[in-house]
């Protein structure tokens, strides 16, 4: 009868597991876990969703300034200016590429490509070496350039004067 009392009895198991409480408690965990996680990403996303915009405007912006800057620098002479108006600027460069700046619409183009979208007000002055306007391009010293592109925060406003070398 002794070894059949033995075999009867229960003994703990001797075999590694988890309980249904640590499962538990080790899916609460990992649900807080989630939750904070979600939280930052969804807080990513909001500010990435309002600074893009504006991120997008400073590049085209800056694009913009750099380009024209560059090409009015290397204007080769006051001979080589075809146009010269408030949203139109033709010429050649030192290189000899024709070169045009043209704003139309909300867009700044050089040479038919468009430099910056979203453009909502845009002048070129010519100034002559008085500081009064230019009036003819043999009169030209110095080129202004003002211009805003907009964003949704606002507008981001580019104000340059540029020394044309070509006009010594």
């Amino acid at each position: 009868m002794d070894t059949m009392s033995k075999t009867n009895r229960s003994e703990p198991s001797s075999t590694g597991g988890y309980t249904l409480v640590e499962m538990i408690l080790v899916m609460v965990v990992l649900g807080i876990v989630g939750m904070a996680s979600s939280y930052v990403v969804l807080e990513s996303m909001r500010v990435y969703a309002r600074v893009a915009p504006h991120v997008d405007a400073s590049y085209q912006a800056r694009l913009a300034s750099e380009l024209i800057q560059r090409d009015v620098r290397d204007l080769s002479g006051a001979a080589s200016i075809a146009t010269f108006t408030a949203t139109d600027f033709a010429f050649e460069t030192s290189a000899g590429e024709s070169v045009r700046y043209r704003y139309a619409g909300t867009e700044l183009s050089r040479n038919g490509s468009p430099v910056a979208k979203g453009v909502s007000s845009f002048a070129f002055s010519y100034l002559s070496r008085s500081g009064s306007p230019a009036l003819t391009p043999d009169d030209l010293h110095l080129v202004d350039v003002r211009f805003v592109v907009t964003s949704a925060d606002g507008g981001l406003p580019i104000t340059m004067t540029v020394f044309p070398r070509g006009l010594g």
